[in-house]
């Protein structure tokens, strides 16, 4: 088990505040429930830019890894990759500190292939999940103490890309992936939102 404690940026109206994040990295495993504030981000985890600096990043993703953190305790929108194709997205928000609720879109698309698959595991019938074609897949949710997610197939290896917006706002300080067995590699720089997601071979 890895632990992780990184900041991630809330963005409430127009006013930004760091707010410490605990997660978790598991293998292999789907508990959602866990939380720690152990080591921050070292190294650079191999994430490289693609086509220049206003372009997306790319970044490499570990399969069967999972990440865990505690719903309410924190903003961050998590994205796993199971071997054979299959995303798990989530996100949470920071009520139990703030006393506020979180507006999410997610839109997550991939360029080649479809999404498939499509499930939006606990979204109560308030929130909206759309598939405008069959590269691309929305989620809009008012999050709070709860944990937002959704579950979808694409082709073995495809690269998705995740586009977060908290209340209107993107940030990718609160994009979180495994890559060599640590959230976001280790890496220490700020992430592009949006940001694609490339599978590593098992």
């Amino acid at each position: 088990m890895w632990q992780c404690g990184e900041r991630a940026g809330t963005i409430i109206g127009a006013v930004a505040a760091a707010l410490l994040v605990g997660c978790v990295v598991e293998s292999s495993t789907s508990r959602r429930d866990g939380g720690g504030t152990g080591g921050g981000y070292a190294g650079a985890g191999g994430v490289t830019y693609s086509n220049g600096s206003t372009q997306p990043m790319v970044v490499k993703v570990d399969p069967d890894q999972t990440l865990v953190a505690a719903p309410g305790n924190g903003v961050g929108v998590f994205t796993e990759y199971r071997t054979g194709g299959h995303w798990h997205v989530w996100w949470s928000c920071d009520t139990q500190i703030t006393g506020l609720p979180c507006g999410y879109r997610v839109a997550v698309s991939v360029s080649n292939g479809v999404i498939s698959n499509l499930d939006g595991q606990s979204l109560p019938a308030s929130d909206q999940l759309t598939q405008p074609t069959t590269q691309d897949v929305v989620a809009a949710t008012v999050t709070a103490s709860d944990l937002s997610e959704i579950s979808f197939d694409a082709s073995p290896g495809e690269a998705v890309e995740v586009d977060a917006q908290l209340n209107g706002e993107r940030s990718g300080a609160f994009l979180f992936f495994v890559q060599s067995g640590r959230v976001n590699g280790g890496y220490t720089g700020t992430l592009t939102d949006p940001l694609i997601l490339e599978p590593l071979a098992p």
